[in-house]
């Protein structure tokens, strides 16, 4: 199950990125974290950037909203999403394997 956790700033929540992967897509779990595939490599920040994309499209948001907070040379990070509630996080993994 996702473990989200709501701070002042916004709901916290992992995330585990596979970069070079053939779609952009959020595609279940990984342990506890959101699995994120996206066709960016993992250079100079880009796969980064195509998962906070990625994942305000997803969650109907503006990208300024979402902030990964940690781990930003790791395939599991800590991501920050703002003005959303951890409902709607887990909502988005729904049908999702």
């Amino acid at each position: 199950m996702l473990r989200v956790n709501e701070t002042d700033r916004g709901v916290v929540f992992e995330i585990w990125v596979q970069p070079r992967s053939a779609r952009n897509e959020i595609r279940g779990l990984k342990g506890d974290a959101l699995r994120v595939r996206v066709t960016s490599p993992p250079i100079e920040g880009r796969a980064n950037k195509a998962c906070t994309g990625l994942l305000a499209k997803e969650l109907g948001i503006g990208k300024s909203q979402v902030e990964i907070i940690g781990g930003l040379k790791s395939r599991t990070k800590l991501v920050r999403v703002a003005g959303i509630t951890p409902d709607k996080i887990r909502r988005i993994t729904e049908g999702k394997n």
